[in-house]
């Protein structure tokens, strides 16, 4: 999206970084850098989906009367984002989630059952694989050398000193990774939440401006 012609005289050079921060989180500061041109389209693709769930439409025989607005309200199935895909959040808080859950995810099956560490680690891969969509590790980064730097889950397996940890033989990691593709769920649905009213909609068509 980036690169389109219709985008490259806008004054933005797609090779330079977006920085976050220093922002506080639960009191401390962390600072994260992002390549312009991946958060640029991820915010994008953000606006434009929002723009699409408040146009009602023109009325107008080139759209056949459809009213977005309100196929979003009616139509569109919305899974429960932190149930669905972010539940590791629930055990550990995102802000420590990398370190604590690598440090989770490292446990041997075969180890201390007993631990409080051992408990912990089963309650929350077994949740993942009985009771959610698809676990997020989120990649982002890299983070810069700060005390108290925002480390995901992603961002550390991604290290060259971490190779394999992801699916490393007898722990909970491998445990999560094969069971997310050869176990099934016996659950009937998912968590949903109901669609939320636009603040406002536009009786326009979705090419007008």
């Amino acid at each position: 999206m980036g690169l389109h012609p219709l985008l490259q005289n806008i004054g933005l050079d797609w090779n330079s970084e977006l920085w976050l921060g220093p922002l506080a989180v639960s009191g401390e500061p962390w600072t994260l850098r992002f390549a312009l041109q991946p958060q640029f389209e991820y915010l994008a693709q953000i606006a434009c989906w929002i723009r699409l769930c408040i146009l009602e439409g023109n009325g107008s025989d080139d759209e056949g009367g459809f009213n977005s607005a309100e196929y979003w309200q009616k139509h569109v199935l919305l899974a429960d984002c932190v149930l669905e895909t972010l539940a590791t959040g629930q055990v550990v808080e995102w802000t420590r989630g990398g370190p604590r859950l690598m440090e989770l995810l490292s446990v041997k099956l075969d180890g201390d059952s007993e631990s409080e560490q051992y408990r912990e680690t089963y309650k929350m891969v077994w949740r993942l694989l009985s009771a959610s969509s698809v676990q997020k590790f989120s990649g982002r980064g890299p983070p810069l050398p700060q005390p108290h730097r925002l480390e995901t889950l992603g961002m550390l397996w991604s290290m060259k000193e971490n190779e394999g940890k992801d699916k490393e033989p007898g722990t909970f990691a491998e445990l999560l990774r094969y069971g997310s593709v050869n176990f099934t769920q016996t659950r009937e649905t998912i968590e949903c939440v109901d669609a939320p009213p636009p603040y406002y909609t536009f009786k326009m068509g979705h090419l007008e401006l």
